[in-house]
């Protein structure tokens, strides 16, 4: 059986295509072997054009947009996964689902998301990979409770407000072509930042990160780095640091700040002469050198 009731959650797999024969999906009922629900469910994955309607009458089976006229009828859904359905817009009533914690819209064909958006005040997990905007909407400065934001590849530009997302942990704006990142000052919460692959102009990362207290993990690899700014000495939660395919030829002394047993320092394809790896190992990063923790 490709889906199942488990705990009150319906999980669906890859592959199935709306209701068979159009029967109506009410209740519990099974159809050619599969579970349908009809309202109230938790979780929903439509993966691959499978549709989990809530409406009266016969399942639709057009795919994903079939879900647009009664979305707003799952009010009690908590996490939606919506991957992988070459989706081009949202409707507006997907804001309606004031319970929902966790969306994932990864690899689908969205230009934008409608301002509806911003009113899931419950929302934590916001999963936008894979999609074709060059901006974030300002709307998503709303999301109050968000704590992890997982933006597309393509962008530009990030909201200047974004810093309004005060419980925000986890940022991802790796492969992107963001020439300013001053919006990001502001999260204090933030334990993890991916910039890797951000090929963009800039040869040195802007002064940003001074406020982030939090900050666990930053991942700066193939970022087109020529130095580093001396506020990453502030980052004093840091654990690893990755910085490798670059092309810095010295870090500044800050940096050793950060020199601890723990942290994990991983810095190799990058212009460094053989002295200067040694003042490396022996001046900045000598007790994370002893531990077995410093990659050159």
């Amino acid at each position: 059986m490709a889906s199942e009731i488990i705990d009150g959650e319906f999980f669906v797999d890859a592959g199935l295509s709306g209701c068979f024969g159009k029967k109506r999906c009410k209740g519990f009922e099974i159809l050619d072997g599969e579970y349908f629900v009809e309202k109230g469910i938790k979780r929903a994955v439509l993966e691959g054009g499978f549709v989990v309607e809530g409406c009266e009458g016969a399942c639709p089976d057009e795919g994903p947009t079939a879900l647009y006229g009664c979305i707003g009828k799952y009010e009690k859904m908590r996490s939606l996964y919506l991957y992988f359905n070459n989706l081009t817009s949202l409707p507006d009533s997907i804001g309606s689902l004031s319970s929902l914690t966790d969306l994932y819209l990864d690899d689908n064909n969205l230009t934008s998301l409608p301002d509806s958006i911003g009113s899931l005040s419950s929302l934590k997990y916001l999963d936008l990979y894979y999609n074709d905007p060059t901006s974030l909407p300002g709307i998503i400065n709303n999301l109050s409770s968000l704590t992890d934001l997982y933006p597309d590849d393509n962008l530009a530009s990030i909201p200047i407000k974004i810093g309004n997302l005060s419980v925000l942990e986890y940022l991802l704006l790796y492969y992107n072509q963001i020439l300013r990142y001053n919006s990001v000052v502001s999260l204090s919460y933030l334990t993890n930042l991916f910039l890797n692959y951000t090929y963009n102009d800039p040869t040195s990362l802007p002064g940003i990160i001074n406020n982030l207290s939090s900050l666990e993990y930053l991942l700066l690899y193939f970022s087109n780095l020529t130095s580093l700014h001396d506020s990453i000495g502030n980052l004093s939660s840091l654990e690893y640091l990755l910085l490798y395919y670059n092309n810095i030829t010295s870090l500044p002394d800050s940096i050793g700040n950060l020199d601890k047993k723990g942290i994990v320092v991983i810095i190799p394809y990058n212009n460094f002469t053989e002295d200067y790896k040694t003042h490396i190992r022996e001046d900045l990063f000598p007790l994370a050198n002893s531990a077995g923790n410093l990659y050159l």
